[in-house]
């Protein structure tokens, strides 16, 4: 399955042509870090193209033509964003709060569209955990 960030990442280069990392994700207002991490992720999917040493993406022709455009075509301000939740702690987006249960840290990657939170993916952070 792929995760709400991989899908609009995909949507960024539906064009075919290359991308650079950094416009990536200058685009989707996220870390470069976690544009690799969902390019590696992609390629290995084999939904893109990544040249790593480039540091550039493009879509595979296959999928290019195949995107279900309708959730990144709708009118509307959109932003996309991220936060992360120790153990234990919480954040309030858009008016609702979100509460870290769990025995390890948690990233939540959130989307507003006309200034309502429309869609929130939770995930394990990676790396080591206190």
């Amino acid at each position: 399955m792929i995760a709400l960030e991989e899908r609009y990442f995909l949507y960024v280069i539906e064009d075919g042509e290359w991308h650079r990392l950094e416009d990536v994700a200058e685009e989707l207002g996220i870390s470069k870090s976690r544009v690799v991490r969902a390019a590696e992720r992609l390629s290995d999917m084999r939904f893109i193209h990544y040249d790593r040493q480039k540091e550039a993406v493009k879509i595979q022709n296959w999928l290019k033509n195949n995107l279900p455009m309708e959730e990144w075509e709708k009118p509307g301000k959109k932003s996309t964003g991220s936060v992360v939740i120790d153990r234990g702690g919480n954040v309030s987006i858009q008016g609702t709060t979100i509460y870290n249960e769990l025995e390890f840290d948690v990233e939540i990657i959130f989307r507003v569209v006309d200034g309502k939170l429309a869609e929130i993916s939770i995930g394990r952070l990676s790396g080591p955990q206190k």
